[in-house]
């Protein structure tokens, strides 16, 4: 069939297609059921993954973290503070750095990384926070991620 017939017969079907139910259950209801299932169930509306930091001496953790997008970091005083805001589910999670965590880091001792995770927090929020947590950490220690993703 030529490419002129076939548009002569798609201009035909716009046309006349809104007039037809056929074009309803076609082309509307499709979006209509996508977006009422990704209301109901999906992740449509869901915030970004909250990540609260206790940064005791100035890590180049958290200001790599605060430059991740997607992620909202906020900055904490305490762990006590922290702790509480991830058990009432204000953060998805909480990191505490120690006092020269980053110097640490780089002479090859392996320091201490609390890493609190909220229970009410989603699998997959948790799983991006604690993925991009180690990605940050092993930035600052300066190696290369083993693979990249």
């Amino acid at each position: 069939m030529s490419p002129g017939r076939i548009l002569t017969v798609l201009a035909k079907d716009v046309r006349l297609g809104p007039r037809s139910p056929i074009f309803l259950w076609v082309l509307v209801l499709p979006l209509l059921v996508t977006l009422l299932l990704q209301v109901a169930f999906g992740n449509l509306f869901d915030p970004d993954p909250r990540l609260g930091i206790v940064d005791r001496g100035g890590s180049a953790v958290t200001a790599a973290a605060q430059a991740v997008e997607g992620i909202q970091v906020v900055l904490v005083e305490e762990v006590g503070a922290l702790k509480e805001q991830v058990e009432a589910n204000d953060l998805d999670a909480g990191l505490v750095l120690a006092e020269g965590f980053d110097t640490a880091l780089q002479s090859g001792r392996h320091p201490t990384l609390e890493f609190y995770v909220g229970g009410r927090s989603l699998a997959s929020t948790r799983l991006i926070l604690a993925v991009t947590t180690l990605d940050l950490v092993r930035q600052a220690e300066g190696q290369a991620p083993p693979v990249e993703v």
